[in-house]
């Protein structure tokens, strides 16, 4: 009786483990798309209110519930838009389960952020928010891939470890 019990509590502490890691991948994907919805509400804001850098993030990030655009929006004027965005990206990438190559992907939105002109500053970030596009897709097939993966593998995981055991 004790032994069946522990078996299923093994099983089901590595399925656990295995749903948090799918739940993980699913949520790195729903972030980029959030992401690429707040870059591009960001673009509308600058070219179609001409909204100061600071004041788009903060408003953006309030709006939308965005810990990492209010804290890029208090750093803007100390540090600039573009280390004040990669400052904030790397502060909130465990809240987002970004990666490196998310944050520096994200990051390339700020190149040119405040630094030139209001056509150049739109083009920026209309070639970052292709770039998310690019990575959501990479995201996604990686979600499908991995989650399968994950999940069998630890239920045989536990199984297995059950089986030596018993």
């Amino acid at each position: 009786m004790y032994k069946a019990a522990g078996a299923l509590m093994i099983i089901a502490a590595f399925s656990f483990v295995g749903y948090s890691f799918c739940r993980a991948l699913g949520r790195r994907c729903s972030s980029l798309e959030e992401f690429r919805k707040l870059f591009s509400l960001l673009r509308s804001e600058i070219s179609l209110k001409l909204t100061p850098l600071e004041k788009a993030f903060a408003a953006i990030g309030s709006q939308y519930g965005n810990s990492c655009f209010i804290l890029c929006a208090d750093k803007l004027p100390e540090l600039g838009a573009q280390e004040a965005l990669i400052n904030a990206l790397k502060s909130t990438a465990s809240e987002y389960m970004l990666r490196g190559e998310d944050i520096e992907l994200l990051s390339a939105a700020a190149v040119g952020l405040g630094k030139c002109d209001l056509k150049n500053q739109l083009k920026h970030l209309d070639y970052a928010v292709s770039l998310i596009d690019n990575s959501i897709v990479r995201a996604k097939k990686e979600r499908e891939e991995k989650s399968r993966l994950f999940m069998n593998g630890a239920v045989l995981s536990g199984v297995m470890l059950t089986l030596m055991l018993l």
